[in-house]
Order: C-alpha cells, then structure tokens, then sequence
C-alpha cells in the first residue's frame, strides 16, 4: 500500500465520519442540555471561532501600534484599515461558512469540543443551510455591527444571542431557529489506517474490536484485552502435544502405543506437507511472509472483584442465596464493598446492613427495578436508597401482583396451544412467591410423561435428540418474544422510577440487563431524564457494549459500577465477585462506593 499524505489520510477521515454519523451515529448524538458543562462547552466553541475570526482585527491592533511608534507612516492608516476590513468580511463571511458547511457542520471550535451543528432530528444539515446560518447568525451581523456600531453594536448583538441561548432548552441562537439548526454532541470513533487483508490473514485473523472513543475507556479495557485476547504465536510446523482426550484413555499395551505413534507421524507428516504447500502457494501469489498458526490461548480464572454491586439473595423471586450467607461469601473472598440489589424489593438491607457490621464489609443498600421507556423493557439500579420509603413497598406490590397475573395468563395460554391440563393451584402452592416463570413450566412440561407425548411436545423430541436444546427451543417458542404463550404487560415507567429513586436520597444506575437490545432512543432518553450511570461492567455486557458505555460515561460525566449479578445456586454460572471489571476499571467504580460509610 502506497503512502497517504496528511491531507488524503483527514479526507478518507471525514468522509468515514460522515458514513458512520448517517449510518448509525445521528441516533447516538445528544443535545446539549441546561447545565454548566454544556453552556461552557458551546461558549468555548463560539469563542474558538470568533478568536480566529477576528485575527485581522489582531493583526491591524499591532499595526495601529507600529504607526504610533513611528514604525509605519501615519499615510497607511486608512489603506490599513480597509485592508483589516477585507480580511474580517473574509474570515467571518466566506471561511467560516464554507468550512463549516465542508466539514459537515463543524466549525473550528466545534470540532475541538465534539460538537456539532445539525437539523432539529439530529440529521445531517445541507450544506446551503449551513453556509446561511453562519453568514446571517455570525459573519453578517459582526461586518455590520462592527462597521456602524463599533464594538458596542457587537456586545449588544452578542449579548441578545446569548439571552436566546440561555431561555432555549437545546442551547439554540436566534438563526438556529430560523433554519431549524441545533448543535449535539457528536459520538467520537477512534480510526487507525490497516493493510489490506492477504489470503493467510483472512484466514487467521481473529475479531479485534475498535478501540473506545476515549484514552480512559482504552487504559479500563487494555488489561482485559492482554489477558484474555492475546493469541500465542507457534510455528506451521506442528508440534506434538497431547490433549485431554488422550490423557483421559486408559494406558495402551506396548504394540498399540508404537502403531499409535507411527499414525500419528505419518498424520504429521501429511499436514507438514500440507502446510508447506500453502505456505509456498501464498508466497509466491502474494509475497507475503511465512504462515503462522494461532493457537487458542487458555482461558484464565475469573478474578474476584473486591466491589460487586448487583447481588441477588432470597428475597428475590429468582435466587435462593441468604443474606448472611452472601456476607459469609464476600468475607472469603476478601471483598471490601457490596450491595444486594433484589428484584422489586428493597427488604433484604435491613439485614444487610447487619451483617455488613459483623462481617466488617462496607454495603450500599440498593434494588433493582423493572421499567419500561418507549415500549422497552429496561431495569434501573437503586443505590444509597432510603429503603423504608413507601414508593418501593408500591414497587414490591405492584411486581408481585403483576407476576401472579402474568404467571396465570401463561398458564392458560400453555393449556389452549399445547392441549395440557395444569394443576395450577399445586403448582402456585408450591410457589415461594406464587408465580411461574417460563422455565419453570417447560420444565413442568418435559417432565411429565403424559405431556411428553402430546404431539406439541414430541415434534421438539424428535427434531432435537438433545433434550436440552428440545427444551430451550420450546421455551423460545412458546414464550419467547412473538411466542404462542408470550404475555406482554405493563411496567412502571423508567423515568418515574429515576425520580423516585432521587427522592428516596439514592442514585439511578441503568442494569447490565439485556443493554445490547436497548435502543439508542432509549439511552438518549435516560440521560435526559437524569439517569446517573451505567452498570459497565457485568458478566452479560460484551466488549463492545463495555467500550461504549465507557466513551459515553466519560463524555456525559457519569458514574460507572460493576456487578456479578449473583443469583446463588438458581444461577450457577454467575460468581458472587466476578463482576468483570479489570484493575483499572474497579478504580473508577471505587468513586462511586466512595459516599459508604465504614462499617
């Protein structure tokens, strides 16, 4: 690949920008709000632009200078002075609208602060409606204000766009209105120039992520990078090397062992061949440098964090673990700062904080509530909560009545689509909380024999010879999203439980629960109505979700948390501590834990 200049290299940039902005980017741009960091970063943007502006009037203060020490004659004067004239009308009327419009409604200054100037919907502006809003909004009324009024008729001028800024809820000048313009906050991508793919790396190559948006959210996710996406390196040559399966069989006599190692040469053998014909075939194709094999590298063992913050004990619906026991576990594997957080109730912290005294662990008392915002179901975390406050017995009646109801309506709908006949009194009897959720009762399902051979059930035996796979595929179809038997029902909405959250003295952090199906429409709304953090690390949230989380947290000025979501033995692939989060992302969750008291 030849060398790019400078100037290719920001153009493919900027072009790759304005792809990924129409693409997907518009969607996660945000408004700036009524607060100080945004009424400070759009005044530093309208200030870039106005310093280089008014470089001329700079440039013409030093010459006035130089003509009152006798540097220059006092005849240039005027000549001077038309001259600084020209170039302002030059700067402010056809430089900053035309690299304005050019750069997709960025301006100098707001390319700096990660700002920039779109439609009302956050779509790309025309470049006609840029090039007018800065030459009527900026250059215009600076020419001609400055020219009949001097600097007055400019503070006057600025003064009154800046009373327009203050009382407009997206921040918007008089001239944003008149073309419908807003500035936002523009996702940021971190773009690096690569080779070209050959054969041997497309065949090779593994998924790299893209790098976060921010240094931060690199220096959280590098070490985790290191530690588990870090391939060994060996040669094409094979090497010999016994797997698992091997050394589980029993010791062979020595005639078998020899017949035995002369097909496993004449195997190594053949592949060497094989590996040697590749590797001259793509050399010679595509001169490129000897192969490589990527071994896979061995997974590590999950680190315990010395924070978790999303714990569940038995005063959930779905998780057999108590509270002591919880401490009990947390003491063991020597974690300083916890937080149970049931579903739907805030019961479990009055023991809790109990048993963070005898166990002499720091706690955060907390829940984790069901919501919705904009027909999606989303789950905020509750944390430094009042928990006597009467809004979470609402919650705790309200989810309770909800599942029964819900648990009765799938009940009935099972019966009808699958031709059953359910004791739903044993069945809810035999419920702690009377409610069955949708595992449950595909279990109830596969293990009764007269339902096993209902021609709705034995379809699923048959096509799946693993019953597992039988039952998950089942479930998913009866009950999952679209299913026979799904029941949709309300929840309270996620911005009233944010404000209830902040009323009863605590903080509202969105759960790691399903983020990588919440919309963007969804986010933006949380963050204006006063969401406080991300649940960033989590055993459910990939790489990516964890990079994006991090950008934006650093951007929004957010609290980040961590959690193992820990459900005791209803969930045995969840650890209490093993939240996820590396040496350097437990640091920024510590900020958040910083409020707890000693115990």
């Amino acid at each position: 690949m030849g060398q790019n200049s400078k100037k290719e290299l920001e153009r493919a940039r900027r072009v790759k920008e304005e792809e990924l902005y129409q693409k997907e980017g518009y969607k996660k741009a945000v408004y700036l709000g009524r607060d100080f960091t945004d009424y400070t970063n759009h005044l530093f943007a309208f200030l870039i632009d106005l310093n280089i502006c008014l470089t001329p009037v700079y440039l013409w203060g030093v010459e006035f200078i130089l003509i009152l020490t006798g540097v220059i004659p006092p005849a240039f004067f005027d000549l001077l002075f038309y001259l600084m004239y020209g170039l302002l009308f030059l700067t402010s009327c056809i430089m900053l609208p035309l690299y304005t419009a050019a750069h997709g409604g960025r301006s100098w200054g707001c390319q700096y602060i990660g700002m920039r100037l779109v439609r009302a919907d956050k779509q790309p502006a025309s470049a006609i409606r840029l090039v007018l809003r800065q030459l009527f909004g900026f250059g215009i009324p600076l020419m001609l204000f400055g020219y009949f009024f001097s600097f007055f008729g400019i503070f006057a001028w600025w003064g009154a766009q800046a009373l327009v800024v203050l009382l407009s809820p997206r921040q918007q000048t008089i001239f944003d209105w008149v073309f419908n313009l807003v500035d936002v906050y523009t996702p940021r991508y971190e773009m690096k120039v690569v080779k070209e793919p050959t054969e041997i790396d497309q065949k090779g190559q593994q998924e790299v992520l893209p790098a976060p948006a921010d240094p931060a959210a690199a220096q959280v996710l590098s070490s985790a990078a290191r530690r588990q996406s870090t391939p060994a390196v060996a040669p094409a040559a094979p090497t010999s090397k016994i797997s698992k399966e091997e050394t589980a069989k029993p010791k062979k006599g020595r005639k078998e062992k020899t017949k035995d190692k002369t097909k496993e040469k004449e195997k190594a053998k053949d592949k060497e061949k094989t590996s040697e014909k590749k590797q001259h075939r793509n050399m010679s194709e595509e001169g490129s440098s000897p192969v490589v094999q990527m071994v896979e590298p061995l997974q590590p063992k999950p680190e315990i964090s010395k924070i978790d913050l999303h714990i569940r004990s038995n005063f959930s619906d779905d998780s057999d673990a108590e509270v002591e026991e919880i401490f009990q576990q947390a003491q063991a594997n020597h974690m300083e700062v916890i937080s149970i957080t049931d579903h739907n109730n805030a019961r479990a912290n009055a023991l809790a904080l109990h048993f963070a005294k005898l166990y002499h662990i720091k706690y955060i008392p907390g829940v984790e509530i069901d919501c919705q915002l904009y027909g999606e179901r989303v789950r905020i975390l509750g944390y430094y909560i009042n928990w006597n406050d009467p809004f979470f017995d609402g919650v705790e009646r309200l989810s309770l009545k909800r599942e029964k109801d819900v648990s009765q309506a799938r009940i009935t709908a099972l019966e009808k689509a699958a031709g059953l006949k359910i004791d739903t009194d044993s069945l809810l009897a035999n419920s702690r909380f009377k409610i069955l959720k949708p595992r449950e009762l595909t279990d109830l399902v596969f293990e009764t024999d007269q339902a096993r051979d209902l021609p709705a059930v034995a379809q699923y035996l048959q096509k799946y010879p693993d019953e597992k796979a039988a039952r998950e595929h089942f479930r998913k179809d009866y009950f999952g999203p679209g299913g026979k038997c799904e029941v949709r029902t309300e929840y309270p909405g996620a911005i009233k439980v944010i404000d209830a959250i902040h009323k009863a003295g605590g903080m509202a952090i969105l759960s790691g629960w399903r983020l990588d199906e919440i919309s963007n429409d969804v986010i933006t709304a949380l963050l204006e109505g006063g969401i406080d953090g991300f649940e960033v690390f989590a055993p459910n949230n990939s790489d990516r979700i964890k990079a994006f989380l991090l950008a934006l947290v650093n951007d929004e000025k957010l609290f980040i948390t961590a959690g193992s979501d820990y459900h005791g033995m209803c969930k045995p692939d969840r650890q209490l501590g093993v939240t996820t989060a590396t040496p350097k992302g437990e640091q920024f969750v510590s900020i958040f834990t910083r409020a707890v008291r000693q115990s």
